[in-house]
């Protein structure tokens, strides 16, 4: 049979029990093509949204400490300098291409935002696997809710090969699954081009289809693997070399698995609790509608695939030394399918008059549970205390019990169903919302720093500004930017290389002698510093990381709310010439900032 025509695995969201893969090609001639011309259209405007989410002010933050470590790298490589690389070979090939036309922070996040959105179009590849019109509105489901995950959003917008490793192993799964097995051979390569971040993914996928013993009932038994090693090997081949013009790529391709498995003994700065507060905390909706979705579909051999993937990769994120937070994002995907199945089985198959009932049962509870959310964000917005605070507490538990009531009485009235599934359905509605708001902070597009679970890296904060006052002091002193001769001396930060990159002279060493007298010099936060001339001082922040401490009630809502948290600084001092400043004298003292 033709590797290009797909299998059909069905899945069942009414909650019947699925069966085998079927390995004849009879059973895609029910699958109306014209059925699936609105559900195109909207998986297309999905894409859309999650380009979009991904694009929009893609450089509103400076990169951070191995945003810009991997940036430096593809920087070195566009201009024929010799670096060291890590094991991330797509991310840095195809950045040090883009690095050709000039550097930016859009510049070193664009791939990775682009690779990000294309996981959004995993549900059409699954096409043949959503055989009915409620299967295909999971699909549609399932393609909104990747473009506009916190998580997935994050991520995509970071610099890194993560999401190419994500998007790119997810597709070639779907690919096997529909049994294209050309289309899985290089998608797969691709993935592996990810570099150290593929890796928990290949081993989470491999043990959950292994433990759940459902290998043969989940992929086509007629995948033509041989054809699929073939492709994957030429594509690390020639994509891991950007077609033999970096062979360094090859290098940073074995670097790869050695880096992953360093996690192993060398622990990291995202800490255990950094993952499940992510997934508590901005993956809450996902999480529970999957585990509901194992049970109901416990009977399906790719939910239980499904669910245990998700686990394992949860497990995996949690116990390994060396995290990453794009080790849970591996999490997502599976769970993300679940999610859908349940979401689309609790909003249908309700008609007739209990279609009317549960949503007027939705509408009263939702105008309860918006009042009882405005009322704690009263709260938490204007930091009230004392009997103000109480008031609007007591006004919160008063709305708490009236919904109990309203749907007691719903119940008694009509019927426990109508009630119960309008309460769940306005409950899904301010979850998402909420989700909503997570992918928002997750995105960081108002380029202000928010305590995010996501983004676990300390943000240099000020290098705009610490840019900006170089700008302003080389134009004082010869009419034109970055000309000044600077020294960075004890000040280890590849985010301060990035952002002096575009300066023409500077020097970075652990000391100085007293009789030199650059125009800048730039130290740790030191009172002064002893040369030939006299300097002033600023300081800037290098490094601004969440301080996380929630030690009360009303710091974990002012977190939900509005990301807010106190903050850890790091400075460093920017010291310059006293002569660049007019009026100033030229005498051999030092100021202190």
């Amino acid at each position: 049979m033709d590797s290009s025509t797909p299998s059909t695995v069905r899945v069942d969201a009414s909650g019947d029990p699925v069966g085998n893969a079927v390995n004849d090609a009879s059973g895609n001639a029910s699958i109306n093509a014209q059925g699936w011309a609105w559900e195109t259209a909207l998986i297309a405007l999905a894409f859309a949204f999650g380009l979009i989410v991904r694009l929009a002010a893609l450089g509103s933050l400076p990169l951070n400490e191995s945003e810009a470590h991997l940036a430096l790298q593809a920087l070195a490589l566009a201009h024929g300098q010799p670096t060291a690389v890590d094991g991330q070979p797509l991310y840095l090939l195809l950045t040090a291409a883009t690095f050709f036309f000039g550097s930016s922070e859009v510049a070193a996040r664009l791939w990775s935002a682009l690779a990000g959105s294309l996981v959004v179009i995993v549900p059409l590849l699954l096409k043949p696997l959503f055989h009915t019109s409620r299967l295909r509105m999971v699909s549609v489901v399932m393609a909104f809710w990747l473009a506009l995950d916190p998580g997935l959003v994050g991520l995509s917008r970071q610099a890194g090969g993560a999401m190419f490793a994500i998007s790119f192993l997810a597709l070639g799964l779907a690919c096997l699954l529909t049994r294209r097995s050309a289309a899985a051979g290089v998608l797969l390569g691709l993935a592996i081009l990810g570099g150290s971040a593929a890796w928990p993914g290949l081993i989470s996928l491999g043990l959950a289809l292994w433990l759940t013993g459902v290998w043969r009932e989940v992929i086509s038994p007629e995948v033509r693997w041989k054809q699929v090693g073939q492709l994957a090997l030429v594509t690390v081949l020639a994509g891991g070399s950007l077609f033999f013009i970096f062979p360094v790529g090859l290098g940073a391709l074995a670097a790869s698995l050695p880096e992953y498995f360093s996690g192993w003994v060398q622990a990291s700065s995202v800490h255990v609790g950094a993952v499940w507060g992510a997934m508590l905390g901005e993956e809450l909706l996902p999480l529970i509608f999957a585990a509901v979705g194992v049970a109901l579909f416990w009977k399906s051999h790719l939910a239980r695939f499904a669910g245990a993937w998700a686990l394992i990769a949860l497990l995996l994120a949690s116990v390994q030394p060396g995290r990453e937070m794009s080790d849970l994002a591996w999490a997502l995907i599976p769970l993300t399918l679940l999610a859908s199945l349940t979401l689309v089985r609790l909003f249908t198959g309700v008609g007739g008059e209990d279609r009317w009932l549960t949503l007027g049962q939705m509408g009263l509870c939702l105008v309860i549970l918006t009042f009882i959310s405005m009322d704690v964000l009263a709260v938490v917005n204007a930091q009230l205390t004392g009997q103000q605070a109480g008031n609007e507490w007591v006004a919160a538990l008063a709305a708490v019990v009236l919904l109990l009531i309203s749907c007691v009485l719903v119940a008694w009235g009509w019927s426990v169903r109508v009630a119960s599934r309008g309460l769940a359905w306005a409950v899904t509605v301010i979850a998402i919302v909420f989700s909503l708001g997570a992918m928002g902070h997750a995105a960081n597009m108002n380029g202000q720093t928010q305590a995010d679970f996501w983004h676990p890296q300390a943000q240099f904060v000020d290098a705009d500004l610490l840019r900006d006052t170089l700008n302003r002091l080389s134009r004082a002193k010869v009419g034109a930017i970055h000309r000044l001769d600077i020294a960075v001396v004890k000040v280890d930060s590849d985010a301060l290389r990035w952002a002096l990159r575009g300066e023409q002279k500077v020097t970075y060493t652990d000391a100085l002698p007293a009789s030199a007298s650059p125009s800048v010099v730039i130290t740790g936060q030191v009172k002064s510093v002893e040369l030939a001339k006299s300097y002033r001082g600023e300081g800037f922040v290098l490094a601004q990381s969440p301080a996380w401490l929630f030690d009360s009630a009303e710091t974990a809502l002012r977190w939900l709310y509005f990301r807010q948290m106190g903050a850890d600084k790091q400075s460093v001092i920017l010291w310059a010439q006293s002569s660049l400043f007019p009026g100033e004298p030229a005498a051999n003292t030092t100021t202190t900032p």
